[in-house]
């Protein structure tokens, strides 16, 4: 059944290969520190940590951090989205064994990273990239492929991994990737190797996601409009959205006692936004985080705009 999956996973990203996690956050404590020991981009050896550098986007994911500190190598972090402060960081490390890391879709503020640039830059230096797609997999892209089909760069992404727990709607995570990556990973990533498989129905609630994803392209046409109706609607009431583009929408509230206060209100009223702050973002700049679905009504979009418009006069936000 897990074979299965894989092969299906591959299908769908247009992969050589495919590998299964129990969940992401394992995915990339695996991940991460099996590149860094043992994996070159055109073959596989032992690998010195002082020869490696990793160099990741300051809004990465935890699990990215945590799988950095994991690996032992060296990690420097850059600017979130800032490709001048990545390309520095490069041409200062040119002998260096060198691996981007990035997401697609950015938790928190739900932007996406400029792939296209990535891609320019990592070729011109020799350095490997690693795409966290989670939030982006099933959404972005004609297809539903993720941020690398959105950028038009399949192909040129060494690692693409990601979750199951987004637009999927199960558990697990995966990871596509060259063959010789996959098989050297079953042996080297410990959150693979030492931990339980997805159970047999995880795997087929998966695969028929997957087809849907595939089958029915309706459903992101259904999902866009009803991001845009949104945001759209809280840009106008003057809401700071920061720099959304994507199905996650964080509407600020700076101090934590507002992104509190909000969060309770607006399920008070049946809207579930849960409150996100320190430390998870900077101080002050706490906020509450929608999630769009392609389900939601437009009804159900306005109402959520009539309780926005509420609370923001209340709170003094708008």
């Amino acid at each position: 059944m897990l074979e299965d999956l894989e092969k299906a996973i591959a299908e769908f990203k247009r992969a050589p290969a495919a590998m299964v996690f129990i969940t992401g956050f394992m995915a990339n404590l695996g991940i991460i520190p099996g590149i860094m020991d043992s994996y070159e981009a055109y073959g596989i050896a032992p690998i010195h940590n002082e020869d490696n550098l990793i160099i990741r986007d300051y809004l990465s994911h935890m699990s990215i951090f945590e799988g950095c500190r994991l690996s032992r190598s060296p990690t420097k972090t850059y600017r979130h989205n800032d490709m001048d402060y990545l390309e520095n960081i490069l041409r200062k490390n040119k002998d260096k064994r060198k691996l981007i890391i990035t997401d697609g879709v950015f938790s928190m503020d739900g932007d996406l990273a400029p792939l296209s640039e990535i891609v320019e830059l990592a070729q011109r230096y020799n350095a490997m990239i690693m795409v966290d797609d989670a939030h982006a997999t099933g959404v972005i892209g004609e297809n539903g492929r993720g941020t690398p089909e959105h950028f038009g760069v399949e192909g040129k992404i060494n690692i693409v991994m990601g979750t199951m727990s987004k637009a999927i709607g199960a558990t697990g995570g995966y990871l596509t990737g060259p063959p010789e990556l996959i098989k050297m990973l079953r042996m080297k990533a410990n959150s693979y190797i030492f931990s339980s498989s997805l159970p047999p129905e995880q795997a087929c609630a998966i695969m028929a996601a997957l087809r849907i994803i595939q089958e029915e392209p309706g459903l992101r046409t259904r999902l866009w409009k009803n991001v845009n109706h949104l945001r759209d609607g809280l840009k106008e009431m003057g809401f700071d959205i920061l720099n959304s583009e994507t199905q996650i929408i964080p509407i600020l509230m700076g101090e934590e006692e507002n992104a509190i206060l909000a969060a309770r209100l607006l399920f008070e009223r049946g809207i579930l936004t849960p409150a996100v702050r320190w430390p998870v973002v900077p101080k002050n700049k706490s906020r509450v985080r929608c999630t769009v679905t392609a389900l939601h009504t437009e009804p159900q979009i306005d109402h959520i705009l009539d309780v926005f418009h509420d609370i923001g006069k209340k709170l003094g936000i708008i």
